[in-house]
């Protein structure tokens, strides 16, 4: 997909996109290097519009990239847990475990394996469930991003659901039943393989390598949610960075008016501050129009 370039979307449909938004009207032509007094008048109001509107996109793609460390936050707590319960299976396997030690791996393991039931419970009692990738999409795409660009999320969270509530993606396809949480079905193995003194040897040991399996891939699912996260972050960053940009050159442009410029002068000037400004961002203009529009919808609301 081809990358859309800043003059595609700062010219002067979209200063007198600004226009219309303000309430203005602008009778000179856009490229008119005479404007009246009337004319100079709304286009310095559209551009204080529009740097307003994009201070809204602003707090809402940094209301996105709160949800997204929450989220990564919590992943790396889970995949956290997971590694300490790998850690048990490793030492229980490797002989038989003493009374005193027997219980001190119960309760480590109960107390592992509650700590990720509560994780995600406290999570899916959330306003927004930072483990779910549908409201963390929800969440991306009402700040205007386009959804099809956010599409590193779709690989998150598959597995990870609260026990007897199923989860969706975007399309509505069920993508978790609600079945029990993985580690709790590796806590049951475990207790069979080592506290069921009635299972012969060699079937705690098919329980083990049972429990292993299910633990790498909890863990093979925690670290590609984690690094998918951090990339969706570096992404919604980028695009927070071009929409401050543009809020601050509209601000600047509109302050330095004289009344006498174009639509057409003025998305010049507007281009050329966010160059200087933001020259890493400018890859990421294609989604200004739809940060646009989300913010004026958040402002009349």
């Amino acid at each position: 997909m081809s990358l859309t370039s800043l003059d595609q979307v700062i010219n002067t449909g979209f200063v007198q996109k600004l226009v219309k938004a303000s309430g203005q009207k602008s009778t000179s032509p856009a490229t008119s290097s005479g404007s009246s007094a009337a004319d100079g008048q709304a286009l310095y109001t559209s551009l204080r519009v529009g740097a307003k509107s994009f201070s809204m996109g602003v707090q809402l793609l940094n209301r996105g990239i709160s949800v997204i460390n929450v989220s990564l936050d919590l992943n790396q707590k889970l995949l956290s847990i997971v590694n300490g319960i790998e850690r048990l299976v490793d030492r229980a396997n490797k002989g038989n475990l003493s009374a005193s030690s027997s219980k001190e791996y119960r309760s480590r393991l109960d107390m592992l394996t509650r700590s990720f039931d509560a994780i995600v419970k406290k999570a899916d009692a959330s306003d927004i469930n930072p483990l779910d990738v549908t409201e963390l999409e929800r969440t991306l795409v009402s700040a205007g991003l386009d959804k099809e660009k956010i599409g590193e999320l779709a690989t998150m969270l598959k597995k990870i659901a609260s026990p007897g509530k199923a989860i969706t993606d975007s399309n509505g396809n069920v993508i978790s039943d609600g079945s029990p949480l993985p580690v709790e079905d590796i806590r049951r193995q475990l207790q069979a393989a080592i506290f069921d003194e009635d299972e012969p040897s060699d079937d705690r040991s098919g329980f083990f390598s049972r429990a292993r399996s299910k633990l790498r891939d909890v863990k093979s699912l925690l670290e590609t949610n984690i690094k998918a996260i951090e990339r969706t972050r570096d992404f919604v960053k980028v695009n927070l960075d071009l929409v401050r940009a543009t809020g601050l050159a509209l601000l600047d442009v509109s302050n330095s008016m004289t009344g006498r410029e174009s639509a057409e002068e003025l998305a010049a000037q507007v281009r050329s501050a966010i160059r200087a400004s933001a020259p890493g961002a400018l890859s990421q203009a294609g989604h200004l129009n739809g940060v646009l529009v989300a913010s004026l919808a958040q402002s009349s609301e």
